[in-house]
């Protein structure tokens, strides 16, 4: 059998549909709490004695406790027929033991098979539940056993003459493996010899009694995982930890919560996730895992709230999230991006001020940083808005107005206030008032400053609505020039350079109109 010690972490793995499960196990915490009977097994000495080993045993398998009575009145029949058989037998006490368990007791393998009960009630076994047997049937007649277990197997080791002998619990031979063992017909003559090869067991490890019954659990809850049961499988976690109480069983447990809070996150349930890793994290305080576990939780909760559009609860559980995690970078961007898109979701509807209250009522959690960038969105898309979409006088009020409040910057400002202006004095312009275009784009740019890049663009701008009064004013003077109309070309200029004084081009189109009339 391959010895599931079921140490793999969830990422997100098949047996999701049956962790629908998990929720109300998250929530009464009933995955963090063991049985009793484990707590008062972790308090024992080792070597656990036959009784204590049995009751762990059975508590392990999964037994309800109005059987164990009547499982632990089989078991005793058991170990004193193996007493006797084993006083009777030419061999050592302790193979004597296994020979009888395995043709008394033990009827098959079955890699599945965890449980001590399944054993009393099928025979079906497996390397942990035959192993556990035969150290309660060794244990009951005094000798002296633990527990072996490598990365995919677990045996047994008994001390023999001064020596400690290893016992493959799965094989009726493998009493000290390597050993030859007789083959006798029913008249007890000798037939052969079988030859039990010994495990390699590079990375064998010696354990306990109580550590070798809790196999069973690590056992269980593979299966368990297998399955998608994953409450269960974090209550087994619980459970070994009572009863084999150090920092493995710490680890086997936060493995299982681990996997848990995986489970809920791969079926979205991040909620349930949060509350999982949270119970777990003030249930075993000092466990860093589980504390970043909560963290993790809370911080996947409130990035599936903002994804789905729900920026207050967002907003409310990444604070929360910074709240248990004060200094976290990630918990404190979290908390500012929530804040953001509430803030962004008031501004996208035209809603300026309610979402300037949404984000100064959170300013207080959020803190000053976030706050500052909330509100710098909210002003950047009221400016945008502004621009786009009103009439001038009202657009540049807005500019003034977020400039003045802090939420735009003086470069952003200039560069909307040229838009502004620009978009005015163009439509001015177009509409055929080229210089009073001109001069609310001069007006512009000495607002925001002409050396700035947007009063440089306004200043070009004023420019060229005078170019094309002079154009237009041009043409209308060749116009009638060329008609012979000599008087009414000068007329025509003389009222443009009344306007633009000075202009060159307007004061030679005079010149000529003046010298045509002379002739």
């Amino acid at each position: 059998m391959r010895l599931a010690l079921a140490t793999l972490l969830l990422a997100a793995s098949s047996g999701i549909a049956a962790a629908a499960q998990t929720a109300d196990a998250a929530q009464d915490s009933a995955f963090l709490r063991p049985d009793p009977g484990f707590s008062e097994l972790g308090y024992l000495r080792e070597p656990l004695d036959a009784a204590s080993l049995a009751r762990a045993a059975l508590l392990a398998s999964g037994t309800a406790s109005d059987r164990i009575p009547s499982y632990e009145s089989r078991l005793a029949q058991i170990l004193r027929r193996a007493t006797a058989a084993a006083n009777a037998a030419v061999a050592a006490k302790p193979e004597a033991i296994l020979t009888f368990l395995h043709k008394e007791v033990l009827r098959a393998y079955s890699e599945d098979s965890n449980g001590l009960d399944g054993i009393l009630d099928s025979g079906l076994f497996n390397c942990v539940s035959s192993a556990v047997l035969y150290a309660i049937a060794a244990r009951s007649q005094g000798f002296e056993v633990e527990g072996v277990k490598t990365s995919d197997h677990a045996f047994c080791s008994v001390r023999v003459g001064g020596r400690s002998v290893d016992v493959e619990t799965t094989n009726p031979f493998g009493f000290d493996p390597g050993d030859k063992k007789e083959f006798k017909d029913s008249f007890g003559r000798a037939t052969g010899f079988a030859y039990v090869a010994p495990g390699g067991y590079g990375d064998r490890k010696a354990i306990g009694l109580r550590e070798l019954a809790g196999l069973i659990l690590s056992n269980r809850s593979s299966l368990l995982e297998r399955a998608g049961r994953y409450p269960e499988a974090a209550r087994l976690g619980a459970d070994y930890a009572a009863l084999c109480p150090g920092p493995d069983s710490r680890a086997f447990q936060v493995d299982r919560i681990n996997n848990l809070v995986a489970a809920f996150e791969a079926r979205r349930d991040f909620a349930g996730a949060e509350g999982a890793a949270r119970a777990a994290s003030a249930a075993l305080p000092g466990e860093p895992r589980l504390a970043a576990l909560a963290r993790t939780a809370a911080y996947n909760r409130a990035v599936n709230l903002g994804q789905s559009g729900d920026w207050e609860a967002a907003f409310e559980a990444s604070a929360q999230a910074a709240s248990v995690s004060p200094g976290d970078r990630a918990a404190a961007a979290l908390v500012s991006s929530s804040l953001q898109g509430l803030a962004q979701a008031y501004a996208r509807r035209g809603e300026f001020e309610a979402a300037r209250r949404a984000v100064s009522e959170r300013s207080g959690r959020a803190g000053p940083e976030a706050t500052a960038a909330a509100l710098a969105l909210v002003g950047e898309i009221e400016l945008v808005r502004a621009a786009n979409d009103l009439p001038f006088a009202a657009a540049a009020a807005v500019a003034d107005r977020v400039l003045a409040a802090g939420e735009v910057s003086a470069a952003r400002y200039a560069q909307a206030l040229a838009a502004i202006y620009g978009n005015e004095a163009g439509r001015i312009g177009s509409g055929g008032d080229w210089l009073r275009g001109a001069a609310l784009a001069d007006q512009g740019a000495a607002k925001v400053g002409k050396s700035s890049a947007g009063g440089g663009s306004l200043a070009a701008l004023a420019q060229s609505l005078r170019r094309n009064f002079v154009a237009e004013a041009h043409n209308r003077f060749a116009r009638l020039y060329n008609s012979g109309d000599f008087a009414g070309a000068k007329a025509a200029l003389t009222a443009a350079l009344s306007a633009m004084p000075g202009d060159p081009t307007l004061a030679r189109d005079l010149a000529s109109a003046e010298a045509a009339l002379v002739k």
